[in-house]
C-alpha cells in the first residue's frame, strides 16, 4: 500500500489569484496552476531566504520533499516567463493552518481574531471568502474526479479496462485504448448568477453556481467567484474546472467558440429566472430558450470579448 502524503502546511496564502504577462491578450494565454505548497516553498526559500531544512520544518515536511516542491515551483515560474503563460494559484495537497480570509473588494488577505465578526479588517466589507474552505472544496472536487473511472476498449484487440488514466495503452497488445462509455451519465453545469437569479450577461457575472449531476440527480452544488474579467478568461477558467455545460442568457460568438474549444456545451438565450428553476428545467429537458441576446459579433459589443 503506498504511503500517504503528508499535508503541507501553508502559513501565508497568496494575496492575489495569480499573474499574467503584459502585452498578450488573455484569450491567447494558457494557464499554469501553481499549487499553494509550491507558492509557500518558493516564498520561504526565495523571499524569506530560508535554507531548505528550515523551510521543510515550517511546512511540516521532509527536506527532500521541500526541495522537490521548490524545484517544481521554480520550473513553473520559468515556464511562465519564457512561454508567456498565466500563473494561477490553486489547490494542492496542503492545509492552511488558520482561518484566512480574502476581501473581494480591496484584495486584502487577513486572519480574524473573532470568527463572529466576518468582515474585512481593512475596508470593513462583508464581501469576503474563506480561503481554507476554498482549498477544501478544491481538494474534494479533485478527489471526486480521480474516483470517476471510465470503460476503455483497445482499438486493436478489444480488451476492456476501467481506468481514470488518459491515453492508456492496452496491457495485452500495447495499442491505443479509447473511451467506450462511463459508468453513469455525469455532467458538471456552470450558471452565471446574480442575487439568486441568472445573470443575463455571461461575461458580466461575478459568481457562478456549479452543479455536479449524476444520473440526472444533483450530487453537489457550490458557488464559485469568477476570476477578474479579461477577454477569453472565462472559457479557459471553466475548462480548468472540468465544466461540461454552461447555461447562460447572452453570450458572444467568440465566447461560444472558446467554450467549444474547451469541450464545453453552451446553452444560450435563457430568460432570467431563479437558478433553482433553471437547473430543474435543465434536468427535466424543458429549458426555455428564446434567442442569444449577445449574439452581436461587432468589435464594440463588450459581451463578445469574454
Amino acid at each position: 500500500m503506498p504511503r500517504q502524503k503528508k499535508c503541507r502546511k501553508i502559513e501565508n496564502p497568496p494575496i492575489y489569484d495569480g499573474f499574467k504577462p503584459i502585452g498578450i491578450s488573455s484569450r491567447h494565454l494558457d494557464f499554469i496552476h501553481l499549487h499553494l505548497e509550491e507558492y509557500e516553498a518558493f516564498r520561504l526559500a526565495d523571499y524569506e531566504n530560508l535554507k531548505h531544512e528550515a523551510g521543510a520544518i515550517r511546512m511540516n515536511i521532509s527536506r527532500p520533499t521541500f526541495t522537490r516542491i521548490y524545484n517544481s515551483a521554480r520550473k513553473k515560474i520559468a515556464q511562465s516567463f519564457i512561454e508567456g503563460k498565466m500563473i494561477l494559484f490553486a489547490g494542492g495537497n496542503n492545509d492552511i493552518d488558520q482561518q484566512w480570509y480574502k476581501c473581494n473588494d480591496c484584495n486584502e488577505v487577513f486572519k480574524l481574531e473573532n470568527e463572529s465578526e466576518k468582515q474585512c479588517t481593512t475596508c470593513e466589507s462583508m464581501n469576503i471568502e474563506n480561503l481554507k474552505e476554498n482549498l477544501e472544496n478544491w481538494q474534494e472536487e479533485q478527489a471526486a474526479i480521480k474516483k470517476e473511472k471510465e470503460l476503455v476498449t483497445c482499438v486493436a484487440c478489444g480488451y476492456e479496462l476501467r481506468t481514470n488514466k488518459k491515453n492508456y495503452s492496452c496491457p495485452q497488445c500495447g495499442n491505443r485504448m479509447q473511451i467506450e462509455k462511463t459508468d453513469s451519465e455525469y455532467k458538471k453545469i456552470a450558471i452565471p448568477v446574480e442575487v439568486g437569479h441568472l445573470c443575463p450577461h455571461f461575461g458580466g457575472a461575478k459568481y457562478f453556481d456549479i452543479y455536479d449531476i449524476k444520473n440526472n440527480q444533483i450530487i453537489k452544488q457550490e458557488t464559485i467567484k469568477a476570476p477578474k474579467h479579461e477577454p477569453g478568461i472565462l472559457p479557459k477558467w471553466l475548462g480548468s474546472l472540468n465544466i461540461t455545460d454552461v447555461l447562460a442568457g447572452g453570450m458572444g460568438q467568440r465566447a461560444i467558440k472558446l467554450l467549444e474549444h474547451n469541450n464545453i456545451a453552451a446553452h444560450t438565450g435563457l430568460t432570467v429566472d431563479t437558478i433553482e428553476n433553471i437547473i430543474n428545467k435543465f434536468l427535466e429537458g424543458n429549458l426555455e430558450i428564446s434567442f442569444n441576446k449577445c449574439s452581436n459579433n461587432t468589435n464594440s459589443h463588450s459581451c463578445d470579448k469574454h
